[in-house]
């Protein structure tokens, strides 16, 4: 209801108004909609003053209707002042000329138009006051429609039992007046109310509903509004797929309705889905879109959904104290509209920022102020959310008791609501708790449980290999629990099992099922734009080779050509996110694969070799031995606990790995060190065996282990042969898929040292400051002479003939891939990573990226990438490196030969060589990892290149064998 001095002041402005417009004069309005659109414009009393010729014809009925149609256009617009001018100026119109319907009309937009601006107190009183009008005058839509715009704010306040009884109510009156449009406003609202109490099976019944009527009544505005809502139902329940499929769909009907709040809302979420996929750059230029729409409108509860996204965003990248201000001002924002709920909701994410900033006190009562306005506004997605969170909290204080109390609350509630977004990290939490109060059978309960929603919630995620790895990598903390706690407990074996579970799901997804072919499931239309995204990357190429070859290009335009092609490959990346989305059919059947077992490992290893696979745990590192004996019917595996912390063990690695990259020779001391940390623990297991299969975790997929010096004072290469895999699993499947994809009909096929032409050159340069295309005459004499070791079948290109295009083409055929050229690693972007070659100007650029590896089918049996660096990649927890080496698993090949840093040229020339020789040797043909094994020995009998910078660099991952 509104003030009685605001009334008052209202009250005698129009009277001044109507004084005014009695008396005449020459510049009078001639028209009601003249008259109407100048009170508007006025800029003060004063300006209305100067309106003294309206004729008193003019001041009636339609005056009060234009000028409540004036307020309709503005908060259609958002423009929700002005609209809330008109409506009040048309509602005293109509009061003094007791025009009982305009009054009705008036107060409507103006309870719309103080619920746009979030002034919800105003709002309540306003529609109230609709309410009892309709029910005195006995007008049942009027009176249903109230009852909606009620439900509608009391849900923004929180209030979710007072809005339910509102909706309800007026459902059955519009029933009754077998109003569809109205029956359809109110099945949405009851589907937000719904969803919010975390009934989300119900809430989408009620979309559903609504929907249908929408869509006959050929409504696009609450058709899109719909759209975006089923989809955030969608993702309560665990569905990113589906959500991101609906919140595309209701983008599109926002922009075609000019709708800008709903576009800007449907951003919003859309970055929220592409955060949990890892594509945080798409994230951040999504959410920045909202904010700038949202503050240009003026609407505060989308400009703090906005920030509470970028906010978000900066805490993933790990930006604390970027990410904390930016939230503050998100909930300062939440708390203005008087959304309990939103408030709530960023006050979980201002927590999260303290936490990661090592605030733990002031993250605790942030997650308690949230924790009580969730409970107050009954949202259970947001109490399990925040109980998760403190759990966390006393875990990390000792409290194991109350950490178990509240995860426990929120597994129950999560259970009752099934939403499957927060329950695994709720079951986590119990399982944590109950392990440290020495109740394991409880801990394994939940753990399991945490495991089984994190794999069902994989099945219905159809996205790219990459975006599927990151979004694996977050939910493997179940997984490490378990593992930990069954190793205390004396269960080596099943111990194992979980982190070969928990190591490579989408890699070997891919092996068994096979690449997601995109192409096959386009439309017309999508192939159509997939081109276009295409282009657009072909010409940001394009311009960085026309500015390469100018002198004149200045650091501000390099800046501005890097940035528009980062732009145009997040565009294209986007693009594909959104055909995973719209097309659920391109999941790959996962889960098909099954997970190694003991009897299976007898053929991958034989009395001579031993499988050693690492699980990297924040207080602990755990190592797996397995072993086979002629004597045992199956092999043994053996645990053991290494008191090595990830942040000890990554700082260690990273130190070593720079030392012999920089050819320090200090490099002994903690070369023995960490031989001693890693591998002496198990030494008497490994006794006499000469075949070493390493499957690493995190940050031990840079330290060259075979680097490592044995208390005997010698290289680990010098008693055994070295390959790595991502997981025995898929080594097996590795193994599996060549046999049947046969035998490629080539042999050799080889490339090097390339002729960069200058444009090529300069553009590298411009893009990688560090990166300089020097010729290298060695990768020349190197892949000649493998073409003379191959002989007949072989093809070796070099200089102009060693051109991306050609290799693209005769790929599929090859036995063997030789790729002697730079490699330039990209460390934002891995999958930008590539090898240099000739260019193709009318084709290719002559950089051979990661992701067009990936997209090929290839048969050979052996890649060797004689470059800089193509081993590394983003270490993606659980899945290995992600870079040139996982592309070529991804497009068939199961060895890879690849180095760990910049390499010296005529070195790497003699392994090379040696390698292949060892491969090629007809007397005594040499496994992979053992020619390997031998290259490296006869670099070692050389003063020159006996340092490890010279050969401990290049690793075999795959199969060895």
């Amino acid at each position: 209801m509104a003030s009685h001095k605001a009334r008052l002041i209202g009250s005698l402005s129009l009277c001044l108004v109507l004084a005014l417009v009695t008396n005449a004069q020459p510049t009078a309005p001639a028209s009601v909609a003249e008259l109407a659109a100048g009170l508007l414009a006025a800029p003060d009393e004063a300006g209305r003053e100067a309106l003294l010729t309206t004729p008193a014809a003019l001041v009636n009925e339609a005056l009060a209707d234009r000028l409540a149609e004036l307020g309709r256009q503005q908060y259609e617009q958002n423009q929700f002042d002005k609209a809330l001018a008109a409506f009040q100026l048309s509602r005293q119109l109509a009061e003094k000329l007791s025009y009982a319907k305009g009054v009705v009309t008036a107060l409507t937009g103006l309870g719309n138009a103080q619920s746009g601006r979030s002034d919800l107190k105003a709002a309540l009183a306003t529609y109230t006051e609709l309410l009892t009008l309709a029910e005195r005058d006995g007008e049942r839509t009027q009176q249903a429609n109230a009852h909606s715009n009620l439900c509608r704010v009391q849900m923004l306040q929180g209030e979710l039992a007072r809005a339910a009884e509102h909706c309800q109510t007026g459902l059955q009156i519009a029933e009754a007046e077998r109003n569809q449009r109205l029956i359809a406003i109110i099945l949405s609202n009851l589907g937000i109310v719904a969803r919010q109490r975390g009934e989300y099976e119900q809430a989408l019944a009620f979309y559903r509903r609504s929907l249908t009527l929408a869509e006959a009544l050929g409504d696009k505005t609450l058709v899109g509004r719909l759209l975006n809502n089923l989809g955030v139902a969608y993702r309560a329940l665990g569905n990113e797929t589906a959500a991101l499929r609906y919140y595309q769909q209701s983008l599109l009907y926002a922009e075609a309705a000019g709708n800008q709040l709903g576009v800007a809302s449907t951003l919003g979420n859309i970055s929220m889905i592409q955060r949990a996929l890892g594509n945080y750059a798409q994230a951040l230029g999504l959410s920045q879109r909202a904010l700038a729409m949202a503050e240009k409108l003026g609407d505060k509860f989308t400009i703090s959904q906005a920030l509470l996204e970028i906010g978000s965003t900066q805490r993933v990248l790990g930006n604390y104290e970027q990410a904390l201000p930016i939230t503050l001002r998100s909930v300062a924002l939440a708390e203005e509209t008087g959304n309990q709920l939103q408030t709530a909701i960023t006050w979980v994410s201002v927590g999260d920022c303290y936490w990661y900033l090592n605030r733990m006190d002031e993250a605790r009562t942030a997650y308690e102020r949230a924790l009580s306005l969730a409970e107050t506004v009954n949202s259970p997605f947001t109490i399990t959310v925040t109980q998760a969170k403190l759990a966390h909290y006393y875990l990390r204080k000792e409290d194991y008791q109350m950490a178990l109390k509240l995860s426990e609350a929120a597994v129950a509630r999560d259970r009752q609501t099934g939403a499957r977004q927060n329950l695994w990290l709720s079951l986590l939490r119990a399982g944590v708790a109950a392990r440290l109060l020495n109740q394991p059978a409880e801990a394994r309960r939940y753990f399991d449980e945490s495991i089984s929603v994190i794999e069902v919630a994989q099945l219905e995620l159809a996205a790219s290999e990459r975006n599927q790895a990151t979004y694996w990598e977050s939910r493997l903390d179940p997984y490490r629990n378990l593992t930990a706690m069954l190793v205390l407990q004396g269960q080596p074996v099943e111990a194992w099992q979980y982190v070969e579970r928990a190591k490579a799901r989408v890699l070997l997804d891919t092996l068994n099922a096979g690449k997601i072919n995109l192409a096959k499931s386009l439309t017309p239309a999508e192939q159509q734009q997939e081109r276009q995204y295409k282009d657009a990357l072909t010409v940001a190429n394009t311009r960085m080779n026309r500015a390469a070859q100018n002198a004149q290009t200045t650091a501000a335009q390099r800046a501005e050509l890097i940035t528009a092609r980062e732009s145009a490959r997040l565009d294209y990346e986007a693009f594909q996110t959104q055909l995973y989305a719209a097309h659920p059919e391109l999941r790959i059947q996962r889960g098909q694969a099954p997970l190694i077992q003991l009897p299976e490992l007898s053929q991958l290893l034989d009395g001579q070799s031993a499988a050693l696979e690492f699980s990297i745990l924040n207080e602990a590192t755990y190592l797996f031995v397995i072993t086979r004996t002629p004597q045992a019917a199956q092999p043994e595996v053996r645990s053991y606990v290494l008191p090595l912390k990830r942040d000890e063990l990554e700082r260690q690695v990273s130190a070593f790995r720079r030392q012999l990259a920089d050819r320090d020779v200090t490099f002994r001391s903690a070369a023995k060190q960490l031989y001693d940390l890693l591998l002496k623990p198990a030494q008497a297991q490994l006794a006499g065996k000469t075949q070493l299969i390493i499957v690493p975790d995190g940050k031990l997929w840079e330290l060259p282990f075979q680097a490592l010096v044995t208390p005997k004072n010698q290289y680990l290469i010098e008693t055994a042969a070295v390959s790595y895999a991502p997981s025995l699993t898929v080594l097996r499947e590795m193994q599996a898929a060549r046999a049947r994809r046969g035998k490629p009909s080539g042999e050799l096929l080889a490339f090097g040292n390339p002729a960069f032409g200058g444009e090529t050159v300069k553009r590298i340069e411009l893009a990688y400051r560090d990166a300089k295309l020097q010729p290298l005459p060695e990768a020349e004499a190197e892949v000649k002479a493998l073409g003379q070791l191959y002989g007949a079948g072989s093809k070796v290109y070099t200089n102009a003939a060693a051109r991306e295009d050609r290799l693209k083409a005769e790929a599929a055929q090859a036995g063997v891939l030789h790729i002697a050229t730079h490699g330039v690693l990209n460390d934002a972007a891995p999958l930008y990573s590539h090898l240099a070659l000739a260019a193709n100007d009318e084709k290719e650029d002559g950089l051979l990226e990661a992701w067009e590896l990936m997209q090929m089918d290839l048969k050979a049996d052996l890649a060797v990438l004689s470059a800089c660096e193509t081993a590394r990649g983003r270490i993606g927890a659980g899945e290995g490196v992600i870079g040139l080496s996982w592309a070529l698993f991804v497009a068939g090949v199961p060895s890879t030969l690849v180095s760990q840093w910049k390499v010296e040229s005529s070195s790497t020339r003699d392994l090379m060589l040696g390698f292949h020789r060892g491969l090629r040797n007809k007397s005594r043909p040499l496994t992979k990892a053992e020619a390997l094994r031998q290259a490296v020995l006869s670099l070692l009998k050389s003063p020159r290149t006996d340092h490890p910078f010279y050969w401990a660099g290049f690793v075999l991952v795959g199969d060895g064998r």
